[in-house]
């Protein structure tokens, strides 16, 4: 299975101080946080498995890294915490993780897109930093349009439909 994330991105989020990793889930094996991470990815995979081919990979988007980080941080705090509730709503892992379970839901309804990576119905291909979309069904202009059926098709009778 793809993991989004690594270890070390995880506990950045658990331990908030580099200096401070006792006492935090980010002082959890990397068997723990690896758990956490493959949770996540599931999660994630979950989500959006019917709205795009999971699992992302090789390269994963950043919108996705970000989310995997979340969730795993949360999953691995609970792990942590052994069912201890937090203290309050406005615990940063807790605020982090229910934003990013919205955004989850947002792509899966379709409300929000995942940057770099091409809608399930083909359009918004990504090119360079730009992404072009058709919103039209079917060919715009014609040669004809433009009078170059002469100049493209210089054996066609011109009078004759293209069809």
């Amino acid at each position: 299975m793809a993991a989004y994330t690594t270890p070390d991105k995880v506990r950045t989020i658990l331990a908030r101080d580099d200096s401070q990793v006792s006492r935090t889930a980010a002082s959890l094996d990397d068997a723990h946080i690896n758990d956490a991470i493959q949770q996540a990815s599931d999660i994630i995979d979950g989500y959006l498995g019917s709205r795009y081919t999971v699992p992302f990979g090789p390269t994963v988007p950043s919108l996705v890294s970000t989310i995997a980080e979340a969730i795993a941080a949360y999953r691995a705090d609970l792990t942590y915490r052994q069912g201890v509730d937090y203290d309050s709503e406005l615990d940063p892992v807790y605020l982090r993780v229910k934003e990013c379970v919205q955004q989850l839901k947002d792509i899966r309804d379709g409300k929000m897109d995942i940057p770099g990576i091409p809608k399930p119905d083909g359009s918004g291909i990504p090119i360079g930093g730009a992404t072009v979309i058709n919103p039209y069904a079917g060919t715009l202009f014609w040669p004809a349009d433009f009078d170059l059926v002469q100049d493209l098709f210089p054996h066609r009778d011109p009078r004759v439909g293209w069809f």
